[in-house]
């Protein structure tokens, strides 16, 4: 939900210069008239028509940062000088709007988006790092703090700039949770699971895409909408006593004795029994304590053969993200409901990952299924550049 709720809490809508001499006119046009019929009437009179910037349109349009200088005598125009006003008909309330997030201050939005994403990143690094030094468990109850308290503060900020800060926190829990989770989960199974693991648990990220659209369309305030997204991540608190550490990373860290505990319990939850000699291995292990090598992120370049592939997987990862998240940040541009776009966006993904499942272990194999639909990708993107409007 987090993810993508960028796209409704700062959506923008149709603004322009309010101008407080033609305020009480616009109050008795109310009376008998349609709310858009008397804007338009208002905005005739206080608000210089200018060409459209659209690419879907060539004609006039009313300006969005410009208004009459003089009502009466003058068709000079200059800036908007006691703030805007804002189409309220589908948002009765957005960050883009409590901020007033337009004309010169437009660039801002755009900030908050970028915190949002510079949060990941510190989240990847910091996260990653975090879990293998304290452990799967605590990183993981660490992110859904991160995740509660400063998203719960973004329904508060102040500016636009606290809302930012805010942002880098919650992108950050984001990332920490998604990572954390994913390596506790395939760390939980057999290697022969890891893949079905990795692939089903993305479903739920579809299933958060989905609830998005339907909170938003329900919820029209941004703050609370924000508050919405944000608390229930307190819940996760509660896996504290409901998962398990993962018992690789304790024999990693040399806790071999509540590895031994935990591996009883699931043995003892799933109805299996776990051969003696693994037992006997792990009380070897704990009496032969020897000095690990922590790996890095070095690590990944340190050969000729790992960092060619490293250099790979980093371009394709990066060149992913760019493209995901550029469209899915930008669906409420592809026209029609934007609720609908949002639903339907994350609802195709749940074919996909079905498809991810599978088509690594088909005769294409991992690197060609890849390959594949990478290509598809790119020349899905390309097409829409020449799909008549």
């Amino acid at each position: 939900c987090h993810a993508f709720a960028q796209v409704f809490l700062a959506a923008k809508t149709d603004h322009w210069c309010y101008v407080p001499e033609l305020e009480k006119y616009e109050d008795e046009c109310n009376l008998n008239n349609s709310v858009t019929f008397c804007q338009d009437i208002i905005k005739n009179q206080s608000i210089p028509s200018v060409k459209s910037s659209s690419q879907c349109g060539s004609g006039l349009v009313y300006s969005n940062c410009e208004r009459y200088e003089n009502l009466s005598y003058s068709m000079k125009t200059m800036k908007c000088n006691h703030g805007w006003k804002y189409d309220r008909s589908q948002y009765r309330s957005t960050v883009f709007q409590e901020f007033d997030l337009v004309c010169d201050r437009y660039y801002l939005g755009a900030l908050s988006s970028s915190a949002y994403m510079a949060g990941l990143f510190i989240g990847s690094v910091g996260f990653g790092a975090l879990s293998d030094k304290i452990g799967r468990l605590p990183a993981l109850m660490l992110s859904a703090l991160c995740m509660a308290i400063p998203g719960t503060a973004c329904a508060f900020s102040p500016n636009i700039q606290a809302y930012s800060i805010f942002r880098v926190f919650v992108g950050a829990s984001h990332m920490g949770m998604f990572m954390v989770s994913f390596v506790l989960a395939t760390e939980l199974v057999g290697p022969s699971k890891r893949m079905f693991v990795g692939a089903v648990r993305e479903y739920y990220f579809a299933f958060g895409y989905m609830l998005l659209a339907l909170l938003a369309y329900f919820i029209r305030y941004w703050w609370i909408l924000q508050l919405c997204l944000s608390l229930p991540a307190t819940i996760y608190l509660l896996y504290w006593w409901i998962i398990p550490e993962s018992p690789r990373w304790l024999i990693s860290m040399g806790k071999h004795d509540k590895a031994v505990a935990i591996i009883r319990k699931c043995a003892e939850v799933n109805k299996v029994t776990v051969p003696t000699c693994v037992y006997e291995e792990l009380a070897e292990m704990a009496g032969d304590v020897k000095e690990t090598h922590a790996g890095s992120y070095l690590d990944l370049l340190r050969l000729p053969n790992m960092r060619k592939k490293s250099l790979k997987l980093f371009y394709i990862w990066f060149t992913i993200s760019l493209v995901y998240y550029g469209l899915s940040l930008n669906t409420s541009n592809l026209g029609g409901n934007d609720y609908l776009n949002a639903f339907v966006s994350g609802a195709v993904e749940v074919p996909a990952y079905t498809l991810s499942i599978f088509l690594p272990e088909s005769p294409f194999g991992r690197r060609w299924s890849l390959a594949l639909v990478l290509i598809l990708a790119g020349v899905s993107c390309i097409f829409t550049l020449i799909t008549p409007v």
